[in-house]
Protein backbone atom coordinates (compact mmCIF):
# COMPACT_ATOMS: atom_id res chain seq x y z
CA UNK A 1 0.00 0.00 0.00
CA UNK A 2 2.84 2.34 0.83
CA UNK A 3 4.46 1.58 -2.52
CA UNK A 4 1.23 2.55 -4.32
CA UNK A 5 1.01 5.78 -2.33
CA UNK A 6 4.62 6.49 -3.20
CA UNK A 7 3.90 6.04 -6.91
CA UNK A 8 0.83 8.28 -6.67
CA UNK A 9 2.89 10.90 -4.86
CA UNK A 10 5.61 10.67 -7.51
CA UNK A 11 2.97 11.02 -10.22
CA UNK A 12 1.58 14.11 -8.56
CA UNK A 13 5.05 15.55 -8.15
CA UNK A 14 5.84 14.92 -11.81
CA UNK A 15 2.60 16.64 -12.87
CA UNK A 16 3.33 19.57 -10.58
CA UNK A 17 6.88 19.86 -11.85
CA UNK A 18 5.63 19.67 -15.44
CA UNK A 19 3.04 22.38 -14.74
CA UNK A 20 5.72 24.51 -13.09
CA UNK A 21 7.96 24.02 -16.11
CA UNK A 22 5.18 25.16 -18.45
CA UNK A 23 4.36 28.30 -16.44
CA UNK A 24 7.08 30.76 -17.41
CA UNK A 25 5.99 34.12 -18.83
CA UNK A 26 2.25 33.77 -18.22
CA UNK A 27 2.39 35.60 -14.84
CA UNK A 28 4.13 38.48 -16.61
CA UNK A 29 1.19 38.73 -19.00
CA UNK A 30 -1.15 39.05 -16.05
CA UNK A 31 1.12 41.62 -14.38
CA UNK A 32 0.89 43.97 -17.36
CA UNK A 33 -2.65 43.21 -18.63
CA UNK A 34 -4.56 43.42 -15.36
CA UNK A 35 -3.36 46.95 -14.44
CA UNK A 36 -3.86 48.11 -18.03
CA UNK A 37 -7.52 47.02 -18.01
CA UNK A 38 -8.22 48.36 -14.53
CA UNK A 39 -6.75 51.77 -15.39
CA UNK A 40 -8.43 52.28 -18.77
CA UNK A 41 -11.23 54.46 -17.38
CA UNK A 42 -9.27 55.84 -14.44
CA UNK A 43 -6.55 57.44 -16.59
CA UNK A 44 -9.01 58.92 -19.07
CA UNK A 45 -11.02 60.45 -16.24
CA UNK A 46 -7.82 61.79 -14.70
CA UNK A 47 -7.04 63.59 -17.96
CA UNK A 48 -10.54 65.06 -18.18
CA UNK A 49 -10.64 66.17 -14.56
CA UNK A 50 -7.23 67.86 -14.66
CA UNK A 51 -8.21 69.63 -17.88
CA UNK A 52 -11.33 70.94 -16.15
CA UNK A 53 -9.77 71.97 -12.84
CA UNK A 54 -6.31 73.18 -13.88
CA UNK A 55 -6.08 73.93 -17.60
CA UNK A 56 -9.55 75.42 -18.05
CA UNK A 57 -9.93 76.77 -14.52
CA UNK A 58 -13.53 75.76 -13.83
CA UNK A 59 -14.77 75.73 -10.23
CA UNK A 60 -14.64 72.59 -8.12
CA UNK A 61 -18.43 72.30 -8.11
CA UNK A 62 -18.61 72.42 -11.90
CA UNK A 63 -15.85 69.83 -12.29
CA UNK A 64 -17.37 67.57 -9.63
CA UNK A 65 -20.66 67.57 -11.51
CA UNK A 66 -18.87 67.08 -14.82
CA UNK A 67 -17.15 63.94 -13.56
CA UNK A 68 -20.38 62.63 -12.03
CA UNK A 69 -23.33 64.14 -13.87
CA UNK A 70 -25.68 61.75 -12.08
CA UNK A 71 -25.09 63.85 -8.95
CA UNK A 72 -27.66 66.37 -10.20
CA UNK A 73 -29.15 64.26 -12.98
CA UNK A 74 -27.56 66.42 -15.68
CA UNK A 75 -28.02 65.25 -19.27
CA UNK A 76 -25.95 67.39 -21.61
CA UNK A 77 -28.00 66.40 -24.63
CA UNK A 78 -31.13 67.81 -23.03
CA UNK A 79 -29.25 70.86 -21.77
CA UNK A 80 -27.97 71.80 -25.22
CA UNK A 81 -31.39 71.27 -26.79
CA UNK A 82 -32.92 73.56 -24.19
CA UNK A 83 -30.19 76.13 -24.79
CA UNK A 84 -30.99 76.22 -28.48
CA UNK A 85 -34.68 76.78 -27.79
CA UNK A 86 -34.16 79.60 -25.29
CA UNK A 87 -33.32 83.14 -26.29
CA UNK A 88 -33.05 84.58 -22.81
CA UNK A 89 -32.78 83.02 -19.35
CA UNK A 90 -33.70 84.59 -16.02
CA UNK A 91 -32.28 81.86 -13.77
CA UNK A 92 -30.49 82.90 -10.62
CA UNK A 93 -26.74 82.48 -10.88
CA UNK A 94 -25.03 80.15 -8.42
CA UNK A 95 -22.53 81.87 -6.15
CA UNK A 96 -21.27 78.73 -4.35
CA UNK A 97 -21.13 80.48 -0.95
CA UNK A 98 -23.64 78.28 0.88
CA UNK A 99 -22.52 74.97 -0.65
CA UNK A 100 -26.01 74.26 -1.97
CA UNK A 101 -26.17 71.69 -4.76
CA UNK A 102 -28.14 73.07 -7.66
CA UNK A 103 -31.03 71.16 -9.19
CA UNK A 104 -31.39 70.40 -12.88
CA UNK A 105 -33.64 73.47 -13.23
CA UNK A 106 -30.64 75.79 -13.02
CA UNK A 107 -29.94 75.93 -16.72
CA UNK A 108 -26.95 78.26 -16.44
CA UNK A 109 -25.16 75.94 -14.06
CA UNK A 110 -25.94 72.90 -16.21
CA UNK A 111 -24.59 74.74 -19.24
CA UNK A 112 -21.35 75.40 -17.35
CA UNK A 113 -21.04 71.69 -16.54
CA UNK A 114 -21.69 70.59 -20.12
CA UNK A 115 -19.43 73.27 -21.57
CA UNK A 116 -16.66 72.10 -19.24
CA UNK A 117 -17.22 68.55 -20.52
CA UNK A 118 -16.88 69.56 -24.17
CA UNK A 119 -13.89 71.85 -23.64
CA UNK A 120 -12.07 69.20 -21.58
CA UNK A 121 -12.66 66.60 -24.28
CA UNK A 122 -11.39 68.96 -26.97
CA UNK A 123 -8.25 69.61 -24.97
CA UNK A 124 -7.73 65.88 -24.43
CA UNK A 125 -8.17 65.21 -28.15
CA UNK A 126 -5.63 67.92 -28.97
CA UNK A 127 -3.06 66.36 -26.64
CA UNK A 128 -3.62 62.92 -28.19
CA UNK A 129 -3.16 64.35 -31.67
CA UNK A 130 0.16 65.93 -30.71
CA UNK A 131 1.62 62.98 -28.79
CA UNK A 132 0.65 60.08 -31.08
CA UNK A 133 3.23 60.77 -33.85
CA UNK A 134 6.08 61.12 -31.35
CA UNK A 135 5.03 57.97 -29.51
CA UNK A 136 4.91 56.04 -32.79
CA UNK A 137 8.40 57.14 -33.88
CA UNK A 138 9.95 56.52 -30.46
CA UNK A 139 8.32 53.10 -30.26
CA UNK A 140 9.69 51.98 -33.64
CA UNK A 141 13.24 53.12 -32.86
CA UNK A 142 13.28 51.54 -29.41
CA UNK A 143 11.90 48.23 -30.66
CA UNK A 144 14.45 48.07 -33.50
CA UNK A 145 17.32 48.70 -31.07
CA UNK A 146 16.19 46.19 -28.46
CA UNK A 147 15.28 43.60 -31.08
CA UNK A 148 18.75 43.73 -32.64
CA UNK A 149 20.42 43.66 -29.23
CA UNK A 150 18.35 40.68 -28.12
CA UNK A 151 19.24 38.71 -31.26
CA UNK A 152 22.92 39.55 -30.90
CA UNK A 153 23.21 38.76 -27.19
CA UNK A 154 20.68 35.93 -27.02
CA UNK A 155 19.09 37.47 -23.91
CA UNK A 156 15.30 37.70 -23.77
CA UNK A 157 14.52 38.69 -20.17
CA UNK A 158 15.47 42.36 -20.64
CA UNK A 159 12.92 42.65 -23.45
CA UNK A 160 10.27 41.51 -20.96
CA UNK A 161 11.57 43.45 -17.98
CA UNK A 162 12.13 46.88 -19.54
CA UNK A 163 8.52 47.46 -20.76
CA UNK A 164 7.15 46.43 -17.37
CA UNK A 165 9.51 48.80 -15.53
CA UNK A 166 8.58 51.71 -17.77
CA UNK A 167 4.90 50.87 -17.43
CA UNK A 168 5.45 51.11 -13.67
CA UNK A 169 7.11 54.51 -14.17
CA UNK A 170 4.20 55.65 -16.35
CA UNK A 171 1.80 54.73 -13.56
CA UNK A 172 4.04 56.58 -11.11
CA UNK A 173 3.61 59.71 -13.24
CA UNK A 174 -0.17 59.24 -13.10
CA UNK A 175 0.01 58.80 -9.32
CA UNK A 176 1.97 62.04 -8.92
CA UNK A 177 -0.54 63.82 -11.15
CA UNK A 178 -3.41 62.51 -9.03
CA UNK A 179 -1.76 63.56 -5.78
CA UNK A 180 -1.10 67.07 -7.08
CA UNK A 181 -4.47 67.36 -8.79
CA UNK A 182 -4.69 71.16 -8.72
CA UNK A 183 -0.99 71.90 -9.14
CA UNK A 184 0.00 69.91 -12.26
CA UNK A 185 -1.66 70.36 -15.64
CA UNK A 186 -3.05 67.53 -17.73
CA UNK A 187 0.03 67.64 -20.00
CA UNK A 188 2.13 66.23 -17.15
CA UNK A 189 0.42 62.83 -17.10
CA UNK A 190 -0.93 62.76 -20.66
CA UNK A 191 2.31 63.58 -22.47
CA UNK A 192 4.99 62.47 -20.01
CA UNK A 193 3.22 59.20 -19.25
CA UNK A 194 2.81 58.34 -22.95
CA UNK A 195 6.44 59.16 -23.77
CA UNK A 196 7.77 57.12 -20.84
CA UNK A 197 5.78 54.07 -21.95
CA UNK A 198 7.00 54.54 -25.53
CA UNK A 199 10.64 54.71 -24.38
CA UNK A 200 10.09 51.38 -22.63
CA UNK A 201 8.98 49.74 -25.88
CA UNK A 202 5.42 49.14 -24.75
CA UNK A 203 3.42 46.21 -26.04
CA UNK A 204 5.65 45.69 -29.09
CA UNK A 205 8.85 45.12 -27.12
CA UNK A 206 6.96 43.03 -24.59
CA UNK A 207 5.75 40.83 -27.46
CA UNK A 208 9.30 40.37 -28.73
CA UNK A 209 10.43 39.26 -25.29
CA UNK A 210 7.47 37.01 -24.49
CA UNK A 211 7.29 35.08 -27.74
CA UNK A 212 11.06 34.89 -28.23
CA UNK A 213 11.36 33.45 -24.73
CA UNK A 214 8.57 30.95 -25.34
CA UNK A 215 10.16 29.86 -28.62
CA UNK A 216 13.44 29.04 -26.94
CA UNK A 217 12.15 27.28 -23.81
CA UNK A 218 9.36 25.27 -25.46
CA UNK A 219 9.77 22.09 -27.45
CA UNK A 220 8.72 22.28 -31.08
CA UNK A 221 5.73 19.98 -30.63
CA UNK A 222 4.32 22.17 -27.83
CA UNK A 223 4.89 25.62 -29.30
CA UNK A 224 1.57 26.03 -31.09
CA UNK A 225 -0.31 25.15 -27.91
CA UNK A 226 1.80 27.47 -25.74
CA UNK A 227 1.47 30.36 -28.18
CA UNK A 228 -2.27 29.77 -28.48
CA UNK A 229 -2.63 29.91 -24.70
CA UNK A 230 -0.60 33.12 -24.60
CA UNK A 231 -2.72 34.78 -27.27
CA UNK A 232 -5.95 33.87 -25.49
CA UNK A 233 -4.80 35.21 -22.13
CA UNK A 234 -5.35 38.81 -23.22
CA UNK A 235 -9.06 38.54 -24.12
CA UNK A 236 -9.72 36.36 -21.08
CA UNK A 237 -8.05 38.86 -18.74
CA UNK A 238 -9.90 41.69 -20.47
CA UNK A 239 -13.26 39.98 -20.01
CA UNK A 240 -12.55 39.27 -16.34
CA UNK A 241 -11.15 42.67 -15.34
CA UNK A 242 -12.81 45.36 -17.49
CA UNK A 243 -16.22 45.11 -15.78
CA UNK A 244 -14.52 46.00 -12.49
CA UNK A 245 -12.57 48.99 -13.84
CA UNK A 246 -15.48 51.39 -13.33
CA UNK A 247 -16.43 49.89 -9.96
CA UNK A 248 -12.86 50.07 -8.65
CA UNK A 249 -12.54 53.64 -9.90
CA UNK A 250 -15.71 54.68 -8.06
CA UNK A 251 -14.74 52.83 -4.88
CA UNK A 252 -10.99 53.47 -4.61
CA UNK A 253 -10.49 56.73 -6.48
CA UNK A 254 -7.37 57.68 -8.41
CA UNK A 255 -4.64 57.31 -5.82
CA UNK A 256 -5.63 53.96 -4.33
CA UNK A 257 -6.43 52.33 -7.69
CA UNK A 258 -3.19 53.49 -9.32
CA UNK A 259 -1.25 52.33 -6.25
CA UNK A 260 -2.89 48.90 -6.47
CA UNK A 261 -1.94 48.58 -10.14
CA UNK A 262 1.61 49.71 -9.39
CA UNK A 263 1.83 46.94 -6.78
CA UNK A 264 0.73 44.35 -9.36
CA UNK A 265 3.33 45.66 -11.81
CA UNK A 266 6.02 45.62 -9.14
CA UNK A 267 5.25 41.99 -8.32
CA UNK A 268 5.67 41.23 -12.02
CA UNK A 269 9.07 42.93 -12.00
CA UNK A 270 10.15 40.87 -8.98
CA UNK A 271 8.95 37.69 -10.70
CA UNK A 272 11.04 38.45 -13.79
CA UNK A 273 14.17 39.29 -11.80
CA UNK A 274 14.15 36.50 -9.22
CA UNK A 275 12.02 33.65 -10.59
CA UNK A 276 12.03 33.75 -14.40
CA UNK A 277 15.21 32.13 -15.66
CA UNK A 278 17.12 33.49 -18.63
CA UNK A 279 17.28 31.23 -21.68
CA UNK A 280 20.51 29.42 -22.37
CA UNK A 281 22.60 31.17 -25.03
CA UNK A 282 23.36 27.85 -26.70
CA UNK A 283 19.70 27.45 -27.61
CA UNK A 284 19.42 30.78 -29.40
CA UNK A 285 20.87 29.85 -32.77
CA UNK A 286 18.81 26.71 -33.31
CA UNK A 287 15.63 28.48 -32.32
CA UNK A 288 16.27 31.39 -34.66
CA UNK A 289 16.72 28.99 -37.55
CA UNK A 290 13.48 27.20 -36.77
CA UNK A 291 11.34 30.23 -35.95
CA UNK A 292 9.48 30.89 -39.21
CA UNK A 293 7.01 27.95 -39.28
CA UNK A 294 6.00 28.54 -35.67
CA UNK A 295 5.63 32.25 -36.27
CA UNK A 296 3.30 31.49 -39.15
CA UNK A 297 1.11 29.19 -37.09
CA UNK A 298 0.87 31.50 -34.12
CA UNK A 299 0.07 34.55 -36.18
CA UNK A 300 -2.88 32.61 -37.64
CA UNK A 301 -4.21 32.25 -34.08
CA UNK A 302 -3.84 35.86 -33.01
CA UNK A 303 -6.50 38.55 -32.84
CA UNK A 304 -5.74 42.06 -33.08
CA UNK A 305 -7.62 44.00 -30.28
CA UNK A 306 -5.41 46.26 -29.59
CA UNK A 307 -2.57 46.03 -29.30
CA UNK A 308 -1.51 43.44 -30.71
CA UNK A 309 -0.82 42.81 -34.45
CA UNK A 310 2.34 44.93 -34.24
CA UNK A 311 3.57 42.61 -31.47
CA UNK A 312 3.54 39.52 -33.69
CA UNK A 313 4.96 41.42 -36.65
CA UNK A 314 7.95 42.95 -34.90
CA UNK A 315 8.49 39.73 -32.97
CA UNK A 316 8.93 37.80 -36.18
CA UNK A 317 11.29 40.41 -37.60
CA UNK A 318 13.37 40.48 -34.46
CA UNK A 319 13.79 36.71 -34.29
CA UNK A 320 14.69 36.35 -37.92
CA UNK A 321 17.27 39.17 -38.09
CA UNK A 322 20.33 38.01 -40.07
CA UNK A 323 23.79 37.93 -38.56
CA UNK A 324 25.30 40.98 -40.23
CA UNK A 325 27.39 43.93 -39.16
CA UNK A 326 25.74 46.49 -36.89
CA UNK A 327 26.34 49.42 -39.24
CA UNK A 328 24.44 47.88 -42.17
CA UNK A 329 21.78 45.98 -40.24
CA UNK A 330 18.93 48.49 -40.49
CA UNK A 331 19.65 49.35 -44.11
CA UNK A 332 19.83 45.72 -45.21
CA UNK A 333 16.71 44.85 -43.22
CA UNK A 334 14.73 47.59 -44.98
CA UNK A 335 16.10 46.48 -48.35
CA UNK A 336 15.20 42.83 -47.71
CA UNK A 337 11.66 43.76 -46.66
CA UNK A 338 11.20 45.90 -49.75
CA UNK A 339 12.48 43.14 -52.03
CA UNK A 340 9.95 40.71 -50.56
CA UNK A 341 7.18 43.05 -51.71
CA UNK A 342 8.41 43.89 -55.21
CA UNK A 343 10.02 40.65 -56.35
CA UNK A 344 8.27 38.61 -59.02
CA UNK A 345 6.16 35.63 -57.97
CA UNK A 346 4.22 32.97 -59.79
CA UNK A 347 0.63 33.75 -60.71
CA UNK A 348 -0.89 36.60 -58.70
CA UNK A 349 1.55 36.21 -55.82
CA UNK A 350 2.99 39.72 -55.92
CA UNK A 351 -0.43 41.34 -56.29
CA UNK A 352 -1.77 39.32 -53.36
CA UNK A 353 1.14 40.37 -51.15
CA UNK A 354 0.68 44.06 -51.99
CA UNK A 355 -3.08 43.82 -51.49
CA UNK A 356 -2.64 42.08 -48.13
CA UNK A 357 -0.32 44.84 -46.93
CA UNK A 358 -2.79 47.50 -48.05
CA UNK A 359 -5.65 45.76 -46.22
CA UNK A 360 -3.55 45.32 -43.07
CA UNK A 361 -2.69 49.02 -43.03
CA UNK A 362 -6.30 50.08 -43.54
CA UNK A 363 -7.56 47.73 -40.84
CA UNK A 364 -5.19 49.30 -38.36
CA UNK A 365 -6.91 52.64 -38.96
CA UNK A 366 -10.00 51.32 -37.15
CA UNK A 367 -7.96 50.72 -34.00
CA UNK A 368 -7.69 54.47 -33.47
CA UNK A 369 -11.41 54.84 -32.81
CA UNK A 370 -10.61 54.00 -29.21
CA UNK A 371 -8.96 57.41 -28.80
CA UNK A 372 -12.44 58.97 -28.88
CA UNK A 373 -14.75 56.18 -27.69
CA UNK A 374 -14.95 57.17 -24.03
CA UNK A 375 -15.38 60.84 -24.90
CA UNK A 376 -18.12 59.96 -27.38
CA UNK A 377 -20.26 57.93 -24.98
CA UNK A 378 -19.92 60.61 -22.29
CA UNK A 379 -21.17 63.26 -24.71
CA UNK A 380 -23.74 61.39 -26.77
CA UNK A 381 -25.18 58.98 -24.20
CA UNK A 382 -24.30 60.79 -20.96
CA UNK A 383 -22.38 57.76 -19.70
CA UNK A 384 -20.07 57.59 -16.73
CA UNK A 385 -17.42 55.07 -15.70
CA UNK A 386 -19.98 52.51 -14.47
CA UNK A 387 -21.68 52.43 -17.90
CA UNK A 388 -18.49 52.36 -19.99
CA UNK A 389 -16.84 49.42 -18.21
CA UNK A 390 -19.59 46.81 -18.96
CA UNK A 391 -19.76 48.02 -22.57
CA UNK A 392 -16.03 47.52 -23.06
CA UNK A 393 -16.25 44.07 -21.49
CA UNK A 394 -19.21 43.23 -23.74
CA UNK A 395 -17.09 44.12 -26.76
CA UNK A 396 -14.35 41.75 -25.61
CA UNK A 397 -16.86 38.93 -25.06
CA UNK A 398 -18.48 39.33 -28.49
CA UNK A 399 -15.08 39.48 -30.19
CA UNK A 400 -13.95 36.34 -28.37
CA UNK A 401 -17.13 34.51 -29.40
CA UNK A 402 -16.79 35.78 -32.97
CA UNK A 403 -13.27 34.44 -33.25
CA UNK A 404 -14.33 31.00 -32.09
CA UNK A 405 -17.34 31.00 -34.42
CA UNK A 406 -15.31 32.05 -37.44
CA UNK A 407 -12.20 29.95 -36.89
CA UNK A 408 -13.81 26.78 -35.57
CA UNK A 409 -17.23 26.61 -37.24
CA UNK A 410 -16.88 28.50 -40.51
CA UNK A 411 -13.24 27.79 -41.25
CA UNK A 412 -12.69 24.30 -39.90
CA UNK A 413 -16.09 22.63 -40.31
CA UNK A 414 -17.70 24.59 -43.15
CA UNK A 415 -14.35 24.84 -44.98
CA UNK A 416 -14.82 28.49 -45.96
CA UNK A 417 -11.79 30.11 -47.55
CA UNK A 418 -9.82 32.83 -45.80
CA UNK A 419 -10.92 35.46 -48.30
CA UNK A 420 -14.61 34.62 -47.78
CA UNK A 421 -14.11 34.95 -44.02
CA UNK A 422 -12.49 38.34 -44.57
CA UNK A 423 -15.39 39.49 -46.76
CA UNK A 424 -18.02 38.36 -44.24
CA UNK A 425 -16.27 39.88 -41.24
CA UNK A 426 -15.49 43.21 -42.94
CA UNK A 427 -19.11 43.46 -44.13
CA UNK A 428 -20.40 42.95 -40.58
CA UNK A 429 -17.98 45.61 -39.32
CA UNK A 430 -19.15 48.03 -42.04
CA UNK A 431 -22.75 47.50 -40.91
CA UNK A 432 -21.67 48.13 -37.33
CA UNK A 433 -20.03 51.44 -38.24
CA UNK A 434 -23.13 52.48 -40.19
CA UNK A 435 -25.23 51.94 -37.06
CA UNK A 436 -22.69 53.88 -34.99
CA UNK A 437 -23.12 56.89 -37.28
CA UNK A 438 -26.80 57.04 -36.31
CA UNK A 439 -26.48 56.02 -32.64
CA UNK A 440 -28.74 57.96 -30.28
CA UNK A 441 -29.42 55.41 -27.52
CA UNK A 442 -27.51 52.89 -25.43
CA UNK A 443 -29.42 50.03 -27.03
CA UNK A 444 -28.31 51.08 -30.53
CA UNK A 445 -24.67 51.20 -29.43
CA UNK A 446 -24.88 47.67 -28.04
CA UNK A 447 -26.51 46.50 -31.28
CA UNK A 448 -23.63 48.06 -33.22
CA UNK A 449 -21.09 46.27 -31.02
CA UNK A 450 -22.95 42.99 -31.56
CA UNK A 451 -22.68 43.34 -35.34
CA UNK A 452 -18.96 43.98 -34.86
CA UNK A 453 -18.56 40.44 -33.52
CA UNK A 454 -16.04 39.46 -36.23
CA UNK A 455 -13.90 42.58 -35.81
CA UNK A 456 -10.49 40.87 -35.54
CA UNK A 457 -10.97 38.28 -38.29
CA UNK A 458 -9.87 40.28 -41.40
CA UNK A 459 -6.42 40.94 -39.96
CA UNK A 460 -6.09 37.28 -39.03
CA UNK A 461 -7.15 35.99 -42.45
CA UNK A 462 -4.85 38.41 -44.27
CA UNK A 463 -1.89 36.96 -42.39
CA UNK A 464 -3.02 33.45 -43.21
CA UNK A 465 -3.37 34.29 -46.92
CA UNK A 466 0.08 35.87 -47.07
CA UNK A 467 1.64 32.82 -45.42
CA UNK A 468 0.42 30.65 -48.32
CA UNK A 469 1.95 32.93 -50.97
CA UNK A 470 5.41 33.72 -49.60
CA UNK A 471 8.18 31.36 -48.58
CA UNK A 472 8.76 30.47 -44.94
CA UNK A 473 11.97 32.52 -44.96
CA UNK A 474 9.97 35.62 -46.00
CA UNK A 475 7.16 35.46 -43.46
CA UNK A 476 9.01 37.47 -40.84
CA UNK A 477 9.82 40.21 -43.35
CA UNK A 478 6.19 40.47 -44.51
CA UNK A 479 4.96 40.68 -40.93
CA UNK A 480 7.61 43.31 -40.26
CA UNK A 481 6.21 45.43 -43.08
CA UNK A 482 2.76 45.03 -41.53
CA UNK A 483 4.20 46.26 -38.25
CA UNK A 484 5.71 49.28 -39.99
CA UNK A 485 2.36 50.06 -41.61
CA UNK A 486 0.64 49.82 -38.24
CA UNK A 487 3.02 52.37 -36.73
CA UNK A 488 2.65 54.64 -39.75
CA UNK A 489 -1.11 54.34 -39.28
CA UNK A 490 -0.78 55.55 -35.69
CA UNK A 491 1.42 58.41 -36.86
CA UNK A 492 -1.17 59.60 -39.41
CA UNK A 493 -4.65 58.59 -38.30
CA UNK A 494 -4.65 59.27 -34.55
CA UNK A 495 -4.38 63.02 -35.27
CA UNK A 496 -7.04 62.67 -37.98
CA UNK A 497 -9.51 60.90 -35.69
CA UNK A 498 -8.92 63.20 -32.74
CA UNK A 499 -9.25 66.34 -34.86
CA UNK A 500 -12.45 65.10 -36.50
CA UNK A 501 -13.94 64.56 -33.06
CA UNK A 502 -12.60 67.86 -31.74
CA UNK A 503 -14.22 69.93 -34.49
CA UNK A 504 -17.54 68.04 -34.66
CA UNK A 505 -18.28 67.24 -31.01
CA UNK A 506 -20.41 70.38 -30.64
CA UNK A 507 -22.96 69.39 -33.28
CA UNK A 508 -22.30 65.80 -34.49
CA UNK A 509 -20.01 63.70 -32.24
CA UNK A 510 -20.75 60.59 -34.36
CA UNK A 511 -18.85 62.10 -37.30
CA UNK A 512 -15.62 60.17 -36.79
CA UNK A 513 -17.49 56.91 -37.43
CA UNK A 514 -17.98 58.08 -41.02
CA UNK A 515 -14.22 57.80 -41.51
CA UNK A 516 -14.28 54.25 -40.14
CA UNK A 517 -17.24 53.32 -42.34
CA UNK A 518 -15.49 54.56 -45.49
CA UNK A 519 -12.30 52.68 -44.60
CA UNK A 520 -13.97 49.35 -43.79
CA UNK A 521 -16.18 49.58 -46.90
CA UNK A 522 -13.06 50.04 -49.00
CA UNK A 523 -11.50 47.05 -47.19
CA UNK A 524 -14.52 44.91 -48.12
CA UNK A 525 -14.08 45.85 -51.78
CA UNK A 526 -10.37 45.00 -51.63
CA UNK A 527 -11.22 41.64 -50.02
CA UNK A 528 -13.49 40.82 -52.97
CA UNK A 529 -10.68 41.67 -55.39
CA UNK A 530 -8.20 39.59 -53.41
CA UNK A 531 -10.69 36.70 -53.36
CA UNK A 532 -10.64 36.67 -57.17
CA UNK A 533 -6.85 36.92 -57.27
CA UNK A 534 -6.41 34.08 -54.76
CA UNK A 535 -8.74 31.82 -56.75
CA UNK A 536 -6.89 32.44 -60.01
CA UNK A 537 -3.55 32.17 -58.20
CA UNK A 538 -4.55 28.75 -56.84
CA UNK A 539 -5.40 27.63 -60.37
CA UNK A 540 -2.03 28.88 -61.60
CA UNK A 541 -0.23 26.96 -58.87
CA UNK A 542 -2.08 23.78 -59.76
CA UNK A 543 -1.23 24.25 -63.44
CA UNK A 544 2.41 24.92 -62.58
CA UNK A 545 2.53 21.83 -60.38
CA UNK A 546 0.98 19.71 -63.15
CA UNK A 547 3.45 21.03 -65.72
CA UNK A 548 6.31 20.35 -63.34
CA UNK A 549 5.17 16.76 -62.83
CA UNK A 550 4.78 16.27 -66.58
CA UNK A 551 8.24 17.67 -67.27
CA UNK A 552 9.71 15.51 -64.53
CA UNK A 553 8.02 12.42 -65.97
CA UNK A 554 9.19 13.34 -69.47
CA UNK A 555 12.78 13.79 -68.30
CA UNK A 556 12.63 10.45 -66.51
CA UNK A 557 11.34 8.70 -69.65
CA UNK A 558 14.07 10.29 -71.75
CA UNK A 559 16.75 9.27 -69.27
CA UNK A 560 15.49 5.68 -69.20
CA UNK A 561 15.36 5.61 -72.98
CA UNK A 562 18.94 6.86 -73.20
CA UNK A 563 20.10 4.26 -70.70
CA UNK A 564 18.32 1.55 -72.70
CA UNK A 565 19.97 2.71 -75.92
CA UNK A 566 23.39 2.76 -74.29
CA UNK A 567 22.92 -0.80 -72.98
CA UNK A 568 22.07 -1.99 -76.46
Amino acid sequence: MSAIETEIRRGRESKCSKLKRYITVEPVTLAINVPYCLLVICLQNLTLEKACRVNLGYTDLVCDNMMNKAMNNINCGDVFQLQQSLLKNNFTNFDGSDGTVRSNDDHDFNMDVCSAELESQKLGSTINAYTAPFVAVIGVLIVLFWGNWSDKSGKRKPCILVPLIFEFLGQLVALIAAIFMKQLTMEFNAILGAIIRAIGGGWSLMGIGLFSYLTEVTEEKDRVFRFGVMYQLYPIVTICTLPFSGIFYQYFGYIKLISLCMLINFLGVLYIIFILEEVKPSAVKSNIENQSPETELTDMLTESQSCKNATAAIESAAIESPAITESNKCRNAIKDCAMVIVRKRSGNGRKIVCMALAIAGLLQVLEHESENEYYFVRTKLNWEALEEAPYAAYGSVTSFIGNILMLVVMSKYLKMSDTILAIISSSFTALSKLICITVTTTFMLYVAKTFDIFYGIPSLTVRSIVSTVVDNTEIGKIYSMMGVLENISQFIFVPIYTNIYKYTVDFFPNAYFICSFVVITFVSILCWIMHYWVRTHAGTDELTATESMCNKKLNTDVRLQNESDSDE
